[in-house]
């Protein structure tokens, strides 16, 4: 999964997605014969500024804003079968774009994070995922 923007529409709150298939068999054809990757568009996240956990096996986002002064601290995951991110719970502080490193299968640290009036936090926490 990917993170990225619409720069016609000034938004950052849009995902994809590239099938584990495609990246194997991208990888297999070394002699540069096959065909272009197609990444899939997913719904948007609820949030503009969400920092994606990397190297999960579902999609899942800290934090965010719904406006200029309104940050937030929720997390979402989201569910391929209902094509929908679902919120699962928060971190401590309300901020966009915070640092967040997977430390195993089920913790995640999360530290940082920009709060407004040009400043970001210095906040750290170690969250246990459940299933």
């Amino acid at each position: 999964y990917i993170g990225g923007g619409d720069a016609a529409k000034k938004s950052t709150k849009k995902y994809w997605r590239l099938p584990w298939s495609t990246v194997q068999q991208s990888v297999q054809s070394r002699d540069n014969t096959s065909s272009p990757v197609t990444w899939e568009e997913i719904a948007d996240s609820p949030f503009i500024g969400s920092s994606l956990l990397p190297n999960s096996k579902l999609p899942v986002l800290f934090g965010g804003k719904e406006s200029e002064y309104k940050r937030r601290s929720d997390i979402f995951v989201y569910d391929p079968t209902q094509k929908r991110w679902t919120a699962v719970g928060n971190i401590s502080t309300e901020c966009n774009y915070p640092n967040v490193v997977p430390i195993n299968s089920n913790a995640v640290f999360v530290c940082g994070g920009f709060i407004g009036n040009n400043c970001c936090t210095n906040k750290t926490e170690l969250l246990v995922l459940c299933n």
